[in-house]
């Protein structure tokens, strides 16, 4: 793994926000595609189902796991996602870890990002931080 030496900023202008949000809107993307896959595949049911939760599932999980540490919202923000022990990139374990709980976590989420150091509760789970590339 690369071990890189973050910039840390606490202000990230909301592009961690709004990178959240674009993961989200590529999550659902890949839910419509699949849906309207298994249709018109007419793939049987308890299948369709199963392609239409699993795919948008996996990229939601583990998309800060990809290149640098970087979903593809994170990318257009040029911001990362590191492991603050050692200042690696995010592996797809730690992403895991880190996003599995978001949709039950997203309203704590919120309240404690607004606190000094702004990591959310999968942050802490997964001992990861959002940086600003340099």
């Amino acid at each position: 793994m690369e071990k890189i030496e973050p910039v840390f900023s606490n202000d990230l202008n909301g592009h961690r926000e709004i990178a959240q949000i674009i993961d989200f809107l590529i999550s659902f993307i890949i839910f419509s595609f699949c849906l309207y896959l298994t249709k018109a595949l007419a793939i049987d049911k308890p299948y369709a189902d199963i392609i239409i939760v699993l795919f948008p599932s996996l990229y939601f999980v583990f998309s800060d796991g990809l290149t640098k540490g970087q979903s593809l919202g994170k990318r257009i923000f040029n911001i990362s996602v590191i492991n603050k022990n050692t200042g690696e990139y995010c592996s797809f374990e730690r992403s895991f870890v880190r996003n599995f709980f978001t949709p039950f976590t997203g309203v704590f989420d919120v309240i404690i990002i607004v606190f000094k150091k702004r990591r959310r509760l999968g942050d802490l789970f997964a001992k990861t931080t959002v940086i600003k590339n340099s």
